[in-house]
């Protein structure tokens, strides 16, 4: 993969990784494996992809892991805490996962003790893939603000768990038209907020779109 991985960043482009095994392999593995050989597992992996991965900068790489976009109980998902330390070892300047998730959304507390390298940018999902509910912008605008409080203001930018590909129920052919729609008009009771927090990313500018896209 070395040689496509360098041509996609000798052509301009950003390198985007997607990884969503490194979490969803947890409940996968027959027979279960116990955490400490699940994560032996897992750090192999990235130690290969980072084989592949060298000599390419940082700054053109971005790395998304998730839990998988079927629609479930995700009573099984491996919790954060015995992952991240894992993610963090890729060679990317920037990681992007699900933070948007019921599931998952409490453990941004995680990234409250969990020590960034210098320069390291969080793309929080800040969009949901697990609901065909679209979320208000208003919503939306606060958890870049929660982020922003968490992390710091010059490591956030705001991204999308996955697509919309996958959101459960009835599919409205609208659906993909209004999340794209509120992404380019910023919210007004938190604009402010959010430039006084200075995420990397505003609001309107929210438009990277990890997985499955729309």
């Amino acid at each position: 993969m070395s040689d496509k991985y360098r041509a996609i960043v000798e052509s301009g482009f950003i390198l985007q990784i997607d990884d969503p095994g490194i979490a969803t392999s947890w409940d996968m593995i027959k027979p279960e494996p116990s955490l400490a050989d699940y994560r032996k597992y897992v750090t192999l992996r990235i130690e290969a992809l980072n084989h592949a991965l060298a000599g390419i900068p940082p700054e053109k790489v971005r790395y998304h892991w998730c839990w998988g976009s079927w629609h479930g109980a995700h009573v099984n998902d491996i919790p954060l805490e015995h992952i991240i330390d894992i993610a963090l070892k890729v060679r990317a300047q920037t990681y992007s996962f699900e933070a948007a998730n019921v599931r998952h959304q409490h453990e941004m507390d995680v990234w409250r003790t969990t020590k960034l390298a210098p320069g390291t940018i969080l793309m929080p999902g800040v969009i949901s893939h697990a609901t065909n509910i679209v979320e208000h912008p208003e919503i939306v605008a606060r958890r870049l603000v929660d982020w922003a409080g968490i992390v710091g203001r010059e490591n956030v930018v705001g991204g999308a768990a996955r697509g919309a590909g996958r959101r459960g129920g009835p599919r409205d052919e609208n659906l993909g038209w209004w999340l794209l729609n509120f992404r380019v008009r910023p919210p007004s009771r938190h604009s402010e907020r959010l430039q006084s927090t200075g995420a990397i990313v505003p609001l309107r500018s929210l438009v990277a779109i990890s997985g499955d896209g729309l």
